[in-house]
């Protein structure tokens, strides 16, 4: 089993590569996730079978350079991806004594070599620990065997003792999020988190855990939630396909906005933002919302991303059981009916033809 990336155009053509990965053993499965693209290389992180790394794929070539971590004297517990600054960062772990284990975050580069290495502290008897990161600045490594959470600044090089409060909600999301992972979000801008709290409920605070106001789904179950990058909204997209949008300063719901399709069942969403686009993409179901009006204006079915430096949606066959992928150019109105003219090749309707369906 493989996972297959590739190149195409609007003819369909299209060139490929194959990643190890697909299977339907978990243990041995292979996730990638795409987080920058530069220069034409697209970097994803990737993990599994217990192990983490890098993958820099050049798009135009489809070569591509897989990086393992086997650093024998630091094991690293995750990576961590910038969406916007593509910066990366970690956190690691080394037992240097029985029964001890120092925690420590630190930058990354593509290459996985390590720099800026922070250590967070030497602990006891730590059989876990819930991580989040918003940037560099805001590293959170809670430790419920001590129910303790600490901040490790990369930028300033400090760690810092955080309240019990926040403790406690990262605690509780943990425990209600169950198999979807940690229900964190966070804005950059503001350094507000969302936390869910209770069934369909998610609470919203300050970097310190101070609560702000907290919203309750309102038609169907919350499934994902995100602060747009201007800090100015906070953004719910519940089971049924609806986003709510809501103020941040004061918890206002400002309008509702109707997906081009539901989300049950859905294991990812994905949230994005280039310029006036938020896109909002569900199991490769992609949603691209205005943000000038905050309406939809396209949907594109079978959607993995967008690359925003070369202006393509990176899709894959409805049918796609052999994980095949294509990268198509996005078009204006204009480009496609150029598009559709040379297809036609100077073919036109007949008159007759025009009249029948009403364009002349």
């Amino acid at each position: 089993n493989h996972l297959l990336i590739g190149n195409g155009d609007l003819s369909g053509k299209m060139d490929h590569l194959i990643l190890p990965g697909a299977t339907s053993d978990y243990s041995k499965k292979i996730e990638y996730k795409p987080f920058t693209s530069k220069d034409n290389i697209l970097t994803m992180t990737w993990s599994g079978n217990q192990k983490h790394g890098l993958l820099n794929l050049n798009v135009d070539s489809l070569e591509y350079e897989t990086i393992t971590w086997e650093r024998e004297d630091l094991s690293l517990y995750t990576i961590f991806a910038d969406d916007e600054t593509g910066e990366l960062y970690g956190v690691t772990y080394a037992f240097p004594e029985e029964d001890q284990v120092v925690i420590s975050v630190c930058s990354l580069d593509t290459g996985l070599n390590v720099s800026n290495l922070l250590e967070v502290g030497t602990f006891s008897k730590i059989t876990s620990m819930i991580n989040y990161g918003i940037d560099q600045e805001h590293v959170y490594i809670a430790l419920p065997d001590i129910k303790e959470i600490y901040r490790a600044d990369l930028k300033n090089g400090t760690v810092s003792a955080c309240s019990k409060r926040l403790y406690e909600l990262f605690a509780t999301a943990k425990e209600q999020s169950g198999y979807k992972g940690l229900q964190v979000t966070s804005c950059v801008k503001t350094g507000y988190m969302a936390f869910k709290t209770a069934q369909n409920v998610y609470t919203v605070t300050d970097s310190e855990g101070n609560d702000r106001f907290t919203v309750t789904g309102e038609t169907s179950e919350i499934f994902s939630t995100y602060f747009t990058e201007d800090g100015m909204n906070f953004l719910t997209l519940e089971s049924d396909g609806v986003v709510r949008r809501y103020r941040t300063d004061d918890g206002t719901l400002c309008n509702s906005i109707t997906l081009s399709q539901s989300v049950y069942g859905s294991n990812e969403i994905k949230w994005s933002e280039y310029g006036d686009m938020l896109t909002v993409n569900a199991d490769h179901r992609m949603s691209l919302i205005n943000k000038s009006d905050w309406g939809i204006f396209a949907y594109v079915p079978s959607c993995y991303g967008y690359l925003e430096d070369q202006d393509i949606f990176i899709c894959m066959p409805l049918d796609n059981s052999a994980y095949e992928f294509g990268s198509f150019p996005r078009h204006t109105t204009e480009s496609l009916i150029e598009y559709g003219k040379s297809l036609l090749k100077g073919w036109e309707l007949s008159p007759e033809s025009k009249v029948q369906y009403g364009l002349e």
